[in-house]
């Protein structure tokens, strides 16, 4: 398959404890860091704030982003108390979509039941395109 694309669910807050996390969202993160580590795969200097990273990869062709945010957000709507957390300690949390490009190209169609979902949860979704 020419490309890859994935969604990387986020939560991010200066003191966050990445263990909260897992323990409310019952999910082993792909990456996960306190404020002053650093994260062993990818950058080696300290991250600037607690964060819990779950990447979830888009095997479906063309690559859908709605169909896939549709399909991570069953576990955050089904858990009151994680989302209760992320609003009492202002954490950060977005849906990040990573799409390396070669020529296919993507279905970004988010539709307003989608979106109101999303912001059901106080979620953002941030779009990064790489064309190589």
């Amino acid at each position: 398959m020419p490309g890859k694309a994935y969604i990387k669910l986020k939560f991010i807050e200066e003191n966050l404890k990445p263990e909260e996390v897992t323990q409310l969202i019952g999910l082993q993160p792909t990456i996960a860091a306190k404020k002053g580590e650093v994260i062993p795969s990818g950058r080696k200097f300290p991250i600037d704030e607690g964060t819990w990273i779950y990447k979830h990869d888009i095997n479906e062709i063309p690559w859908n982003v709605g169909n896939a945010i549709s399909e991570l957000l069953p576990l955050l709507e089904s858990k009151p108390k994680l989302l209760q957390f992320c609003l009492d300690n202002n954490v950060y949390l977005e849906f990040s979509v990573i799409l390396y490009l070669e020529k296919d190209t993507p279905i970004i169609t988010l539709e307003p039941s989608l979106l109101k979902r999303i912001a059901a949860i106080n979620a953002t979704i941030d779009f990064d395109m790489y064309i190589f």
